[in-house]
């Protein structure tokens, strides 16, 4: 029985990877991005996307900061707070080097943005996407 399932599980595993490898069913582009938030007046936030993730999400070598970038992120960083999304606020990108124990030096791309605050009494209607 114990060998029974764990054929089905290796079966069921290889047709999700051969299955996940069409461009339609990736489901989050970005996933090793790192985000950090400060919440005082207004909503500040630095994001850090590696570029090779920006590259594939876009469909597209990034080679420099333009505003189509700028306007990428404008749309893709929200908040939304008591029903509604407030409008995001790019203040800086550039590009910048990091280091991981494991893949070693990638490049990636940091994002300076803010939100103006709405008042909110409850912090489980904060809701934050990228």
């Amino acid at each position: 029985m114990a060998v029974i399932k764990t054929v089905a599980t290796s079966i069921l595993c290889c047709l999700f990877f051969f299955c996940s490898i069409r461009e339609e069913l990736f489901s989050h582009p970005l996933p090793n991005s790192i985000v950090q938030l400060k919440i005082k007046k207004k909503i500040e936030g630095i994001a850090k996307v590696p570029l090779i993730e920006l590259e594939s999400a876009l469909k597209d070598s990034v080679r420099d900061i333009n505003p189509l970038l700028v306007k990428y992120f404008s749309q893709h960083i929200r908040t939304h707070i008591q029903g509604q999304f407030l409008q995001t606020q790019i203040d800086t990108v550039y590009f910048a080097n990091a280091k991981d124990s494991f893949i070693g030096l990638y490049q990636t791309v940091v994002i300076q943005f803010h939100f103006n605050r709405v008042h909110f009494n409850d912090a489980s209607q904060f809701k934050f996407i990228l």
